[in-house]
């Protein structure tokens, strides 16, 4: 049983919700101001804008390396977990899986390598799978106490 069946079966309260954007910086920008939108009323933690936006750049930059390509977004919720569903049918992660969630040493000062650190570090839960040619990263948030 995953970590998003744990959590969310069987009391999900609402319909999933569901944007896209075209996987180009300024179309991941405009997807990231309608989350809000996309989110149960309440909901107010940097945690997923953050895991988010490292995750569609992610997609962008290597799924697709920077061609062209769509990204399709669903938000799911129950009262104790938000799940944000990833498709895009770029290139497969390599080995195909979650890369790990190791930091770049900062006394180096290095440019990047900071995303899947981060996003491990934001998120509950992470599943990736590779199913008929679709890339589809799940991330799972426990809610917060307000």
């Amino acid at each position: 049983m995953t970590v998003w069946t744990q959590l969310l079966s069987p009391m999900v309260t609402e319909a999933p919700k569901a944007l896209e954007c075209a996987a180009t910086p300024l179309e991941i920008r405009g997807l990231l101001a309608r989350l809000e939108e996309a989110l149960p009323a309440g909901i107010c933690d940097p945690r997923i804008e953050l895991a988010l936006a490292e995750a569609l750049n992610n997609v962008a930059e290597h799924a697709y390396g920077n061609g062209r390509g769509m990204i399709a977004l669903e938000v799911s919720s129950c009262s104790e977990a938000l799940r944000i569903a990833l498709r895009d049918q770029g290139r497969p992660m390599p080995e195909f899986a979650v890369p790990a969630d190791e930091m770049p040493d900062p006394d180096a000062l290095p440019e990047g390598g900071w995303g899947w650190g981060l996003i491990h570090a934001c998120c509950d839960g992470i599943d990736y799978q590779r199913i008929a040619g679709e890339n589809r990263l799940t991330l799972t948030f426990r809610r917060m106490e307000s």
